[in-house]
């Protein structure tokens, strides 16, 4: 009888991994595309002990090329950071950075985005988190968007947020204002002198 329930259950387990693989076979270049992409400004605030109390890098791609991009929507964090100058050397055409190092506290309120090419395909964002974990979000098509950044890890609020793992999903309304009650984002970034930051390392 065991024999029998265990032959049964790699059964299951088979059909589950073929119809996986049917999927992905069958996936067209475009499955991997957002359906319109509308990001014109960007807001972040971060926890007075956001990442563990310590700074973190937040970098922002837009994304042209569609290998590229199946390719980082696999990927967490650690391993984008870990090689993201060879990724830039390798698509210096298919792929736009903005980046941020922030620290607890801080923020920055409604920094301009602009995508300088043609038809861009998606937009992810990594944070250098200390914590396990992927620490990346894929930007839907909003124009606006707030990136809260927590002890463990960082949303959007306005695509809901889940930071305890059997809590409920808040929503960004109940997020954005918790963040003001918070009076978390005390000490504001200015958006100029931070580009001008980030073009000097580059």
């Amino acid at each position: 009888m065991m024999s029998v329930i265990t032959n049964l259950k790699l059964l299951k387990n088979f059909l589950v991994s073929l119809s996986v693989l049917l999927i992905v076979g069958c996936a067209k270049d475009d499955d991997a595309r957002d359906p319109e992409l509308n990001l014109k400004s960007v807001s972040i605030s971060l926890d007075n002990d956001a990442n563990r109390n310590s700074a973190t890098a937040i970098e922002l791609l837009i994304i042209y090329k569609m290998e590229l991009l199946k390719s980082l929507i696999k990927i967490n964090a650690a391993d984008y950071f870990a090689s993201s100058d060879q990724i830039k050397r390798d698509y210096p055409d298919m792929l736009e950075v903005y980046r941020w190092e922030l620290t607890p506290g801080q923020s920055i309120t409604d920094y301009k985005i602009k995508a300088n090419g043609d038809d861009p395909l998606g937009i992810i964002i990594f944070a250098d988190y200390l914590t396990p974990g992927n620490h990346r979000e894929r930007v839907g098509n909003a124009a606006a968007i707030h990136l809260r950044l927590k002890n463990e890890d960082f949303c959007i609020l306005e695509q809901g947020c889940r930071f305890e793992k059997t809590g409920p999903t808040k929503s960004a309304e109940d997020l954005l204002l918790e963040t003001i009650r918070a009076g978390i984002a005390s000490k504001p970034v200015d958006s100029a002198e931070q580009k001008k930051e980030c073009e000097k390392k580059n």
